[in-house]
């Protein structure tokens, strides 16, 4: 079987490898070719070349720098992809998309102050890594271009788990993590990621299991597959202090640590739910229901979805401990499919591939997350805690509020 038929057929496009890397070289030759670096946090160019992956005719990149500066040394965050969506009639999330052209956006932890020499430094000693990330983010970007229409629920989901940390406890923000890094939009590039570092660091077929062993996304994965609803128990019995913190802030308490691990937990689902409808009732009333300028946006068949998506999100309200176990049952599952489909790009190593032409680096003429704490600690990424399941009616009323105060608030900004 040729490679590009291999490659494909695991889920690999064909060319994306050979397009992340000139993406990292164009990316390399911009920041290379800032003199003023310290004057703002932002940046935003142009790649425009030959990105072609497989069928997609890529060549344009929108792409957004920012800096985040910390007392912290170089630190890749997180990178994205980004599309404007919407909601179509059907109530699924369509993205409108062009074949030619991608908007992708960097985010990068760095000291308060720093020269353009020392930056790229840093860019050159993890080329190795930053390449497999471009990678990851141009294949949502083709993932995108070949089905622009995704669930809506799911993608609630995916937003939900990625966005959000629990109190400080670490167990369950793990939880958020492997929830968001086993979810079908992440599943969908890991392929490709492991792809560029098979081809970057030429495996060969010899030293492809100590490379697959090693690799962070399979250590990831076998974490996920070998986790438990009672792993997970036994965990939060090491952050007894954390979860009275808590308790505290909601004026709980409980005597015995099964007791707190109990209500903690229930807390948690609470949460979790709470964060869904939320996040739904933005996206179909994003200006609220009271203000008669938008009453037009009403219609009886959002009412009805919304209904419909409370009663699935809350489908656990009276057996929280269900939830995990099905969510643990879930995950195990999807966690031992991938490794077995990663396990197939052995046919990828370097017995199979050959060595891409470099492109000449040049001046354009003009979000995956990568370190979890310190990511959400940076972005403050964090949504209010409760201790108590929200209504459709309730919620409704929150969001109302909040759109009254931002329009209060935008009368009075100055112009």
């Amino acid at each position: 079987m040729k490679k590009r038929y291999i490659s494909e057929a695991v889920g690999v496009p064909e060319n994306i490898i050979e397009s992340a890397i000139k993406l990292y070289e164009y990316f390399y030759a911009y920041v290379s070719s800032l003199r003023d670096i310290n004057s703002q946090d932002k940046y935003k160019t142009q790649f425009m070349g030959d990105f072609r992956i497989s069928d997609m005719k890529l060549s344009k990149i929108n792409f957004e720098i920012e800096f985040i500066r910390r007392d912290v040394e170089f630190m890749i965050l997180g990178m994205g992809q980004a599309s404007e969506r919407f909601i179509n009639s059907i109530f699924q999330v369509e993205a409108i998309i062009k074949d030619d052209e991608i908007n992708l956006s960097i985010d990068l932890a760095t000291p308060e102050s720093f020269k353009t020499e020392e930056l790229t430094k840093f860019l050159k000693e993890n080329e190795s890594v930053l390449i497999p990330i471009m990678a990851h983010e141009l294949k949502h970007g083709y993932d995108l271009f070949k089905n622009n229409v995704n669930n809506l629920y799911s993608s609630v989901e995916y937003h939900v788990f990625s966005n959000n940390r629990f109190g400080g406890i670490t167990p369950l923000s793990d939880f958020l993590f492997d929830s968001y890094y086993i979810h079908n939009i992440e599943n969908l590039v890991r392929p490709t990621e492991l792809a560029a570092h098979i081809h970057l660091k030429k495996i060969r077929p010899q030293d492809f299991y100590n490379f697959f062993v090693g690799n962070d996304i399979f250590k990831k994965l076998n974490k996920i597959k070998n986790s438990s609803y009672e792993k997970l128990r036994d965990n939060l019995k090491n952050y007894e202090s954390q979860i009275d913190s808590l308790f505290d802030y909601f004026g709980e308490n409980y005597k015995t640590i099964d007791e707190k691990i109990d209500r903690v937990l229930e807390l948690f689902y609470i949460n979790i739910t709470n964060w869904k409808n939320d996040r739904i009732l933005k996206l179909i009333y994003p200006y609220g229901v009271n203000d008669p300028l938008f009453a037009f946006m009403q219609t009886p068949e959002k009412n009805n979805y919304l209904d419909e998506f409370f009663k699935k999100s809350g489908k656990y309200d009276d057996d929280y401990k269900s939830f995990y176990i099905n969510e643990e049952k879930y995950q195990i599952r999807t966690a031992t499919n991938m490794i077995k489909k990663l396990g197939r790009l052995y046919e990828l190593t370097y017995k199979n591939i050959t060595e891409p032409m470099k492109p000449k680096p040049i001046l354009p003429e003009n979000k995956s997350i990568w370190n979890w704490d310190l990511y959400h600690e940076i972005k403050g990424t964090n949504n209010e805690i409760t201790n108590k399941l929200k209504t459709k009616k309730e919620m409704l009323e929150e969001n109302n509020l909040k759109s009254l105060i931002r329009q209060l608030i935008n009368k009075k900004s100055p112009k």
